[in-house]
This record gives C-alpha cells, sequence and structure tokens, in this order.
C-alpha cells in the first residue's frame, strides 16, 4: 500500500480525469504498488508500465490535453482581453439532470463526419422502411430513466432501444408516423402510423435509400455506424448520407446529389446528452406521408416526448441546423466547476446560474493574464447517469491579449420627448481617457449638455494603449411595436406572433417554443400558457410589448385496448372521452351507432382500425385508436384416436386453428352414461383410460363447455371412438 507521504489518488477520478491527472513519480509508483497489491496479472502491469513510461500525457503536466464530452463545448474558448487586464469569464454548459425529460435547443452546426473508412454498414436498411439488425452500443446509454446496451436503426431516420424491431419490414406502417407522444397502441409495422418504442427521430420521414433507375438515392449514399473517443467520453455516431426520400426520383428539383437528405444523430457516452446535426433537408417524401417529419425523442410508454419546435410529424426544410438534446427531469447531476492554471493549481469554483433552456452559466470573477495567451483548465464535475460515478470533464480555455477594450455606453433611452442628454461610458480592463466628437480629452467618463443627433465617442487605455471608438445617437426615433393581442390556442398547436414595428433588432423573451427569438414575427409552438414579451431597439431606444398565449386543454380520449372477435360473433368497442362534447367513430363500418362511446361492433367480417375522435367544448381537439381483429372460427374436435402407445394418435385432442379459446371443460361418457372422464380446462391429455386402465375400444360421448376469447360460452356435443 502507498505510504503516509505518498497517497493514492481515488481510482474512479484516474478514470474519469485520464490524461489531465497531474502524476508525480511518486503517484506513479503508489500507482504500481496499488496494481500490484490488488494481484494485477503480471502481463497486464507490464503494459501499464509501459504506457505510463511512454506516455507523456500522463507525466508532463504541461502537455495535458481535454476531453471533448460533447461536440458543442466550452473547450477551446477564447477570450479577448485587453492589454495585461483581467476579465469576468462567463461559460454555457448543459445542466445534466436525469433522463426522465429533456429540453432541447439550438446548438452551431458542427458535425462530425459523415462518412468515413472506419464506419460499418448494415445493408438491410437499404430497403425502404426496413429496420437493422441488432446493434451494440460501445457503451451504456441512459434514455428515458432506463439504461440501454442495444440499439436499432431504420432507413426512415430513426433510431429505437427497443430491438424486438430488429430486421422488421415496416412498408405500411412506418413510413407515416403520428404526431409524437402516440401511445395508441399501433401493432408492430401494421396498420397505419407506428412510431416504435423509446425513439430518435432526426429526419423521420419516408426516405428511400434504394438506388436504380427509379429509385431517389445516388450510388454513392451511405448510411454509417461507428464509434469515437475514449471512455468515459465516447460517443456513438449514426449518419445518413446522400439518402433520397420517396417518390421524388424524376422530381427535377431533387435529383441533384446537393437536395439528397444528409444528417447525422450522436449518443454520448456517461451523458445521457443527444445531438442532431442536419446538413441538408429540403426535398418531402411525396404519396405517402403528406411531406410530414420528426425531429425529437419518445420514451418507452410512447406518452411522453420533447420536439423540436415545428418539426413534430409537420412539413418543414432544414440546412445546416444543430439541435441537443439535454436530460432536464429530476434534480441535477452537476456537481461543481472550478477553474485551474495548467500546472493543475485550483484558482476558484464558478458561480452557476441555472437556464431555462436546459444549461447551467459558469461565472469565473477576475480571472487575469500576465502573457500574450494564458490557458486555464475548467473541470467539470458530473454524476454518471448509468452508475451514479462522479466523473469530471476538463476543458481547455485561453485569455488572449487583444487591443480591443471592453466598453458599453450608458445613453438615454426615452424614445421619444427625450430630455436626458447625458452619455456615460463604461469601460473595464485598463485606466482610461475620453473624448467625445474629437474633441478635448477628459478622466471622466460621463459627458453633459449634450444635443440631439449622433454623437462618437473615443476610450483610449492609459497602460495597454487600447482604443475604441463607439457610435451612439440622442433624440426622438418614434419608436413603436405593436404585436398580436392576446389569443387561445389548443395544446399541440402553434400559432405566429404577428407584429409590426419600425425597429432595427428584435428579442423574445421567453426563447422556449419560438421559432426563432431575433425575428419580428416568429412562431410560436407553446407548450404551457405563456406571456410573451417582444423587445424592440432602435440606437439606443427600447419599447417593449406582451402577448399572452392561453393553452387550452384538449379533451382526453382514450379508445380502449385493442380487441379480438371470433368470426360470427358481435364485439364492443369501449371508449372514453372525458372534457368532450361530442365524439365520433371512423369508420362506421359494422358500428351500432358510431356517435356511441360503446358501440356494439355487429357481425364484423375483417379486420379494421378504429379513430375515435373527440371536441371539447372549447374546440380544441382529440383521438385515438383501437385495432379490431377478427379471428376465424377454431374449434375442430378428432372423432377418433388410437391410444396404443406407438405414439402417433395417442391422445384425445380438441384443436385450437387460431387461437381463439380461452378455456374448455371436459366431460366423457360410455355408452351406458357411465362418467370415464372429468377434467377442467382441458389440455390434450386423454389417453383413452379411466382411473388409471385401459378402457375398451368403444365409441364414448363428450360434452365440451367451451369459452372464447370474446368471453361467449357455449356447449358442444358429439361422441369419439377408441380404435387400438
Amino acid at each position: 500500500m502507498p505510504n503516509a507521504k505518498c497517497q493514492m489518488p481515488n481510482a474512479k477520478l484516474i478514470l474519469a480525469e485520464k490524461v489531465n491527472y497531474n502524476y508525480s513519480f511518486c503517484s506513479m509508483f503508489s500507482f504500481i504498488s496499488f496494481l500490484v497489491n490488488f494481484k494485477v496479472k503480471q502481463f497486464i502491469l507490464i503494459i501499464i508500465l509501459k504506457s505510463l513510461y511512454f506516455s507523456p500525457f500522463l507525466i508532463l503536466p504541461a502537455l495535458l490535453t481535454a476531453q471533448n464530452c460533447t461536440q458543442n463545448s466550452i473547450n477551446n474558448t477564447v477570450f479577448k482581453v485587453c492589454g495585461l487586464g483581467c476579465t469576468n469569464l462567463s461559460l454555457n454548459i448543459p445542466n445534466l439532470k436525469t433522463t426522465a425529460n429533456y429540453k432541447v435547443r439550438n446548438i452551431a452546426y458542427k458535425p462530425y463526419d459523415f462518412i468515413t473508412t472506419i464506419g460499418f454498414e448494415d445493408n438491410r436498411i437499404y430497403n425502404r422502411a426496413f429496420f437493422s439488425n441488432i446493434i451494440n452500443l460501445p457503451f451504456s446509454f441512459c434514455f428515458y430513466d432506463s439504461v440501454f446496451s442495444k440499439i436499432v436503426s431504420s432507413s426512415n431516420g430513426v433510431l429505437t432501444f427497443d430491438t424486438t424491431n430488429a430486421a422488421f419490414n415496416c412498408l405500411s406502417a412506418f413510413q407515416n408516423g403520428f404526431i409524437i407522444p402516440n401511445n395508441n397502441g399501433a401493432i408492430q409495422c401494421t396498420g397505419n402510423g407506428y412510431n416504435p418504442k423509446a425513439s430518435i427521430y432526426t429526419v423521420h420521414c419516408d426516405l428511400d435509400p434504394q438506388i436504380g433507375p427509379t429509385k431517389p438515392s445516388p450510388p454513392d449514399r451511405k448510411i454509417e455506424f461507428r464509434t469515437e473517443g475514449q471512455a468515459p467520453c465516447r460517443r456513438f455516431i449514426v449518419s445518413y448520407y446522400k439518402i433520397g426520400t420517396f417518390g421524388t426520383y424524376a422530381d427535377a428539383n431533387c435529383i441533384t446529389d446537393s437536395t439528397k437528405s444528409t444528417f447525422q444523430t450522436v449518443l454520448y457516452e456517461s451523458t445521457g446528452i443527444i445531438e442532431m446535426y442536419i446538413k441538408n433537408y429540403s426535398c418531402q417524401a411525396l404519396y405517402s406521408s403528406a411531406a410530414r417529419a420528426t425531429l425529437g425523442v419518445l420514451n418507452w410508454a410512447r406518452d411522453k416526448a420533447v420536439c423540436a419546435p415545428g418539426k413534430n410529424a409537420q412539413i418543414w426544410t432544414s440546412k445546416n441546423e444543430g439541435y441537443q438534446f439535454i436530460p432536464s427531469g429530476g434534480s441535477t447531476r452537476f456537481i461543481k466547476s472550478s477553474i485551474h492554471q495548467l500546472n493543475g493549481i485550483f484558482l476558484k469554483n464558478a458561480d452557476t446560474l441555472s437556464n431555462i433552456d436546459g444549461t447551467i452559466n459558469l461565472n469565473f470573477n477576475s480571472i487575469c493574464t500576465n502573457a500574450d495567451t494564458t490557458k486555464y483548465l475548467v473541470k467539470t464535475y458530473f454524476k454518471s447517469c448509468t452508475n451514479n460515478d462522479t466523473l469530471v470533464y476538463t476543458d481547455t480555455i485561453s485569455l488572449v491579449k487583444t487591443n480591443n477594450i471592453n466598453v458599453s455606453l450608458q445613453v438615454p433611452n426615452i424614445c421619444n420627448g427625450d430630455t436626458s442628454k447625458t452619455i456615460i461610458v463604461n469601460a473595464i480592463g485598463d485606466n482610461f481617457n475620453y473624448s467625445i466628437n474629437n474633441g478635448s480629452i477628459q478622466s471622466s467618463p460621463v459627458f453633459n449638455n449634450l444635443s440631439n443627433g449622433l454623437h462618437q465617442v473615443q476610450i483610449y487605455g492609459t497602460t495597454s494603449s487600447c482604443t475604441a471608438i463607439l457610435t451612439t445617437e440622442i433624440g426622438a426615433n418614434n419608436l413603436f411595436v405593436k404585436s398580436i393581442n392576446d389569443t387561445s390556442i389548443c395544446v399541440g398547436e402553434s400559432v405566429m406572433l404577428n407584429t409590426i414595428s419600425n425597429a432595427e433588432n428584435y428579442s423574445w423573451q421567453p426563447s422556449l417554443g419560438l421559432s426563432n427569438q431575433n425575428i419580428l414575427s416568429p412562431m410560436s409552438f407553446p407548450s404551457q400558457s405563456t406571456q410573451y414579451i417582444i423587445k424592440a431597439a432602435k440606437n439606443n431606444c427600447i419599447k417593449y410589448d406582451t402577448v399572452n398565449i392561453k393553452i387550452l386543454p384538449a379533451p382526453i380520449v382514450n379508445a380502449g385496448i385493442d380487441l379480438n372477435v371470433v368470426f360470427g360473433y358481435n364485439g364492443q368497442l369501449n371508449g372514453f372521452a372525458n372534457n368532450a362534447i361530442n365524439y365520433n367513430w371512423t369508420p362506421s363500418t359494422f358500428l351500432s351507432n358510431p356517435s356511441n362511446l360503446n358501440p356494439i361492433i355487429i357481425n364484423p367480417t375483417q379486420s379494421i382500425l378504429y379513430k375515435l375522435s373527440a371536441i371539447g367544448s372549447n374546440g380544441c381537439k382529440s383521438s385515438d385508436m383501437v385495432q379490431l381483429n377478427i379471428i376465424p372460427n377454431c374449434i375442430n374436435i378428432k372423432e377418433a384416436f388410437t391410444p396404443n402407445g406407438d405414439g402417433i394418435n395417442d391422445l384425445w385432442k380438441i384443436y385450437d386453428n387460431n387461437n381463439c379459446i380461452l378455456n374448455s371443460d371436459v366431460k366423457i361418457y360410455n355408452r351406458y352414461g357411465s362418467l370415464v372422464y372429468d377434467k377442467l380446462n382441458y389440455t390434450n391429455t386423454w389417453d383413452g383410460t379411466f382411473k388409471g386402465k385401459l378402457l375398451p375400444d368403444a365409441t364414448y360421448y363428450y360434452v365440451v363447455n367451451v369459452t372464447l376469447i370474446n368471453n361467449v360460452s357455449f356447449s358442444l356435443k358429439g361422441n369419439v371412438t377408441i380404435i387400438r
């Protein structure tokens, strides 16, 4: 064991920090002692010793490197500081919580390579609407409070952790998915609108990877799977490259390679983070899916989902877009974040602030540089979502000396009838002198009694020689802004926030649920009643307006469980609707009353997918589906059998050809009316004996009481002959 002067670091910390741990020779020999005491096999020990000896990243602090645990990380962030000064650093990272739910946000478009020489393919999904074989993930992945080690991909842009889908062909069911979440109970790869359990939708539409004269994809199309990085920061990447959409092979707008769909999904180890990058999705499929596509995630029960705004089974296109799905359920797994010198010396912990978009701001105040470029390490501590281990992600950031001054102006912001004529300069990082409109230089940052119009302010750093020039305007701009009146929409619907203004810049708060928070009239997709505030700015004038969007609840609808009805019998639908003023079943085929919640299905002759639709008093609509399956009459009773022990026809059987019998009770009598066999829930076991003795060859008489799976009961009578 290590001695008191040479303590062994925590093994989990070594695993978490990898190359960033500052090993001394003391700690290296302690690590060797640790391995020996735990009886590591000799050849493993030799390999580890060689790695320690030949790896400069494990020994030399100057060569420490950071781990990129997500593509959109803070690693390599550069802050510019004027002169040899100090500055406040603000960084933004995902606020990792449990995977019970997710937040989605736009991120920079920074995909990994779409095609490589190290990825593998599954030729099965180069057919339209096919699922791949089971793919073993390189690491366990957290998704909606479950941990998965296997995944299945599809040609339609969907990944699912439900491996029962492996190798299925879903041509009739999968190409036209419903809005998610949707737990309509659609049978796997049958019917219409099958949404796989526990699934990730990147560009889910009727993609068609087939190549050929009448097929939409080019010969070099590719669907690739690969793993990159090192634990605990590995990433599993699925890339769809130049994939065509169904029915567009002859469309002049969709025939070039540049119009084919190219996109990527990335799963990040330990975090549960999912990133999606879309290089191009511009040609919608024809016929089958009404040009709709989905981008989002869906849980196992299919009753919870998160989608990018405007991309939930809707018509949309995309170029060079990035999305990040951050686990946001329950309590945070974030522990702390700290900043260090490159040699590992601790400087300070971050002040943190949680944001509504699922991220955390890390604020480090008064970080200084004494060189042209100074690098620091930012260590962020999280709990792993798979095993609750503490993980440390290390990123490198830089402070770079620049000649730009960190400066802003405080100016009058009354748009009309402006009476304040003072400009105040706010500058940090040096001692400064100031002038306005090329006038005399002064040490005070305040300029009073200014006239309306444009003004140019000059700022001079006395130590760093940094300078800055800012232009602003004082005076009436007649700024106005007016958005739509308060309105109500049904849950799941969207509304455009039509706004008029003569401003130059716009900002909406909150940004969640908006297609773009920095345009005049964005689309709003609120998940709850929300007050949106628009900030309109022109020069230094600002005005605000508000609009309240009220979300109306949709009626709760349940069409009941799927029904199995034996041919020749009636069934009954068992619908439920709450907060609804009327409801209707479609199609109405075989139904006694399609406007009744529980209509009788009269003598159905074919299987049907019924839809129950309901309208609430507020005009909002909901629907649910239920499958009716018709089972042919299934009972066939043997008239004779030969219980002679030769293994052929030795038992008397009641055949259930279509699994329609729930239970059958049997009584058998001889010709004198004596009971020779009595069995509840008969399972084809009578061998022609009575109390262990062989019955003579003869004709016997049975009474079979049958209960079918639709709970219809009746009796069947007949005879059976024993022949030996």
